[in-house]
């Protein structure tokens, strides 16, 4: 999430052309069964996302000058004051829906491919 290039994967098809495209590895189980951990998915920086969409939010530290921190989630809602994202298997002690304040939102970007390799 800092931009660095750890590898390069094939590009779908969807994506050819596109500056600033790029794949993630999904850790975690927090959104199984839609994504397992080990599988890549690809983001389209660019695309417009709406409700129900899946998502790779960048959400910056309560810390000032702290790093990002990603999150591969369902879109829910954003407005001028927060984002709301949703998890399929919350963590003990969390809830379903995860909200951000709007401050902290660094981007939100669609995922357009998934894939188990």
């Amino acid at each position: 999430m800092n931009g660095q290039e750890l590898g390069t994967v094939f590009c779908p098809p969807i994506l050819d052309g596109i500056d600033g495209a790029y794949a993630v590895y999904i850790h975690g189980t927090s959104m199984e069964p839609k994504f397992e951990a080990g599988e890549t998915a690809w983001i389209h920086p660019y695309m417009p996302v709406r409700r129900g969409d899946y998502v790779v939010a960048q959400i910056g530290s309560e810390d000032e000058g702290g790093e990002l921190e990603g999150y591969v989630k369902q879109f829910i809602s954003k407005t001028s004051r927060e984002l709301t994202l949703r998890q399929f298997n919350p963590g003990e002690g969390e809830t379903e829906l995860m909200t951000f304040p709007a401050e902290r939102v660094f981007s939100v970007h669609k995922i357009v491919f998934h894939q188990l390799v």
